[in-house]
Parts: C-alpha cells; sequence; structure tokens
C-alpha cells in the first residue's frame, strides 16, 4: 500500500461473509483508476483478490492520523520494566500545568517567585510540566538544563532563585557540592524546595537533612507519567492532598481490591483527555487520613505520603522490609553522606547488605544499631570510601553513574514488573 504516495491513509477491515473470514481494504483515494490499480498491485502480490474500497481523504484513523493531534510525548523511567511512551495533545498538556500548580501553591509558591529546575529536560514528564506550571502560575521559571552542579549553584545564587525544583537526592547532592567549596547554602535566597521523581522528601529524616542544608522549606509531591501529578503537601505538611478535582482517589487491599484505609492507591485521571487512565493500580502502599487537615482542605489526604512500593518490599527471614523504611533510618546521621542498598541470595534466602559511606567502623555499628530497632531485623552494615557510591539526578550529564548489581537508597529497583488494572 505504501508504494502508493496517492494514498495518505489506509485501513484494513476483517469481518465474516458466511463461515469464511473475509478482507476489505479502504484507501484514502479520490479517483476509481488509483483504485483499480492498488486492487491489482494486491492481486499480483499476494495472489488472491482483495475488495479495495476508495473513502474521503482524511476520514480514517490511522496512528499517523491521530499523532498530529498530539504535541508532546515523553518516556516513563524503565526502572520497573521497559520504559512507555506517553503521548499528550495540547488541551491535556495544560491540564498537566494545571495539575502543577496545585503543587506550588501548596508549598506557598506565587507569581513573585524564582523557580530554579536543575534537570536535563530529558523525556522524564515531571520537571517539564513543573516548569510548564510554574510558567502558568506567572512566577519565573529558570531553565538549569546543560549545567554541571558547581554552575547550578552559581546561576542559582546569580539569579535570586527562590524556589529549587528537583529531586530530593539532588538537592542533597547539591548540599556535598557547596559543602566542598564553602558555600553556605542557607544564606542564598531559596526559601523553598518542591521535590519529585523519587521518594524522599517525605521521610523525616531526608526532608530535615535538606531543610537544614537549604535554611529553605521541603515540600513532597506525588505523581507519575502515565497518570499525572496527583499528590502534594500544603503548609501543614501532615501528608500529601490528592487532587481530587482532577482525579479520582481509592485505597484497596492489593489482594483483594476490596476498600481500605491502607493499601494501594487506586487512580482515575479526569482531564487528561489525550491518555486517560481509569482505576489504575498504582503500586504505591498508602493510608487514608481519617481526621482532616489543619490547612482547611478538604481534598483527602495520604497519611505519611507513599508509604512505599508493594512491588519493593523485601522479605528478609520473614520480616517485611520496606526500602523507604530503612532510608528513614539511615538518613537520621548527619555524617553519612550517602548508602545504597544491596540485595543478594544467600542460599534460599533473600539477604540485605547496606553500604554507608562512613570512615569508622564505629559509625557503622551505630547506624546498623538503629536499624536493628526500627525494623526489628539485624542487617550487614559495610563501611565504603567517601564518594564511592553513586549520585543520581533526573539526567544523564557526567554525574551520573549507572545503577550495576547496586540497588539505590530507598528506590530499590526490580528488573522488571508488571501493570495490574482493578477490574
Amino acid at each position: 500500500m505504501r508504494r502508493f504516495p496517492a494514498i495518505d491513509e489506509f485501513q484494513i477491515e476483517v469481518f465474516r461473509e458466511g463461515e469464511l473470514d473475509e478482507v476489505r481494504v479502504l484507501v484514502e483515494l479520490e479517483d476509481a483508476a488509483g483504485v483499480s490499480r492498488v486492487r491489482e498491485v494486491l492481486r499480483a502480490s499476494l495472489g488472491i483478490r482483495l475488495e479495495v474500497v476508495p473513502v474521503p481523504l482524511r476520514s480514517l484513523s490511522g496512528f499517523e492520523l491521530k499523532a498530529r493531534r498530539y504535541v508532546r510525548v515523553h518516556q516513563t523511567s524503565g526502572t520497573r520494566g521497559a520504559p512507555i511512551r506517553w503521548l499528550d495533545t495540547q488541551e491535556s498538556w495544560e491540564w498537566w500545568a494545571r495539575c502543577w500548580g496545585f503543587v506550588l501553591r501548596g508549598a506557598g509558591v506565587g507569581p513573585a517567585d524564582r523557580v530554579f529546575f536543575p534537570f536535563s529536560f530529558s523525556l522524564f514528564i515531571g520537571f517539564w510540566a513543573g516548569f510548564e506550571g510554574a510558567r502558568a502560575l506567572g512566577a519565573l521559571a529558570i531553565p538549569g538544563g546543560g549545567q554541571d552542579s558547581p554552575t547550578r549553584l552559581a546561576w542559582i545564587e546569580t539569579l535570586g532563585a527562590t524556589v529549587l525544583v528537583c529531586t530530593p537526592s539532588y538537592a542533597l547532592h547539591l548540599l556535598e557540592i557547596a559543602r566542598a567549596r564553602s558555600i553556605d547554602l542557607a544564606k542564598l535566597r531559596v526559601r523553598t524546595t518542591v521535590h519529585a521523581g523519587e521518594p524522599g522528601a517525605g521521610i523525616p529524616a531526608v526532608r530535615a537533612r535538606i531543610e537544614a542544608g537549604w535554611g529553605a522549606r521541603a515540600f513532597d509531591h506525588a505523581g507519575m507519567t502515565e497518570m499525572g501529578a496527583y499528590g502534594y503537601e500544603c503548609a501543614a505538611q501532615a501528608g500529601l492532598h490528592v487532587t481530587e478535582s482532577e482525579f479520582i482517589a481509592e485505597v484497596v487491599d492489593p489482594a483483594t481490591g476490596a476498600p481500605a484505609r491502607d493499601g494501594e492507591l487506586v487512580l482515575t485521571n479526569l482531564g487528561r483527555v489525550g491518555s486517560p487512565i481509569v482505576r489504575y493500580r498504582t503500586g504505591d502502599h498508602v493510608r487514608l487520613a481519617e481526621a482532616p487537615c489543619g490547612c482547611g482542605r478538604t481534598f483527602r489526604r495520604l497519611e505519611g505520603g507513599i508509604l512505599g512500593r508493594l512491588d519493593d518490599m523485601l522479605i528478609v527471614r520473614g520480616v517485611n522490609v520496606f526500602p523507604t523504611a530503612i532510608e528513614g533510618i539511615v538518613r537520621r546521621f548527619v555524617d553519612l553522606d550517602e548508602f545504597q542498598i544491596e540485595v543478594f541470595r544467600a542460599g534460599e534466602r533473600e539477604e540485605v547488605r547496606v553500604l554507608v559511606e562512613l570512615e569508622d567502623a564505629a559509625g557503622a555499628s551505630r547506624v546498623q544499631e538503629a536499624l536493628r530497632v526500627g525494623l526489628g531485623i539485624r542487617l550487614e552494615v559495610a563501611t565504603v570510601p567517601r564518594g564511592s557510591l553513586p549520585r543520581y539526578e533526573l539526567t544523564r550529564g557526567p554525574e551520573v553513574a549507572p545503577a550495576g548489581p547496586l540497588q539505590r537508597r530507598s528506590q530499590f529497583l526490580r528488573p522488571s514488573a508488571t501493570i495490574f488494572c482493578a477490574t
């Protein structure tokens, strides 16, 4: 069919005629002679005569025709399987900006702010949408792509940024860079940090380190490439509000699908007309708050934010362990720059080893004891040299190291995952 440049689009219809399957080919052609030529080429190539029917131009809904309606393409991270590409129409993209408006306003960001995005602006959708949300809010949106970390710190100071939007681990990494250069980030104008892209900002110990280092309030946010930016923190910081004007949220027992207060978050987006999803099982472990929020908002609230990934849960010697729980304990140690969770098999059992950037064995023993008290199980803790573990930001710049066999921080990554939808 593609040999005929005059054909804009075609469609193959399969139908039953008696006991036989028949095929009809619809072609966007305006002249009968062209239809006859297509019919003859098909007969000569396939050895069978097929019905060929002309239809008006631009009347078929092939992918190329559909694609003309979309203005953005983005991609999931692929950390739990093959990356999935996602398309958005102009209306859907404006909806993304509206959703991020809730995130930013919840953190107290307004038109007078200067919002810095230290992000490579790749296929990851999160900070693209955040950038659009800041622009729609009337704030000054500052792109920080194509720069190394010292340059980004310089621009934050030079341009007087008041808001930083990045992953929590990258905010901690910038603290390391600043400390190595004797820069006191608390003296800059940044008063608010907003975090996305990975767990961390909702963990009290991580939040405390970010806030102490930056002299700013740190706010968590929840979203998914395939679903949208659905959750945000308010000034009360008592969990994540679900933006119920744009999403329907349910919590179900992950085993039975029955409604529950503590279980798996199921979402339906309401405004992403270009690629809607109904009752999507996110795999996130959440708990619905029962008391109203002190901020006065009536949107449902997820107590403690995202508590963990259901498919990340480890069973170590009969004890359920979430990587986020490990991070919440390890981040309490201010002299520990970075850590990594290693999962391995010991005979028939799954075991966990925590690598920590500490210089003394006594420090590792204190971390091990804190993990034993907090988790109820003794985990191996091993020290590694400072600066030896990979630092992560959502970019492919020179500071990023491949994950390899060691699984990074609280975002323990499994090699593949299956997406299920609730019924």
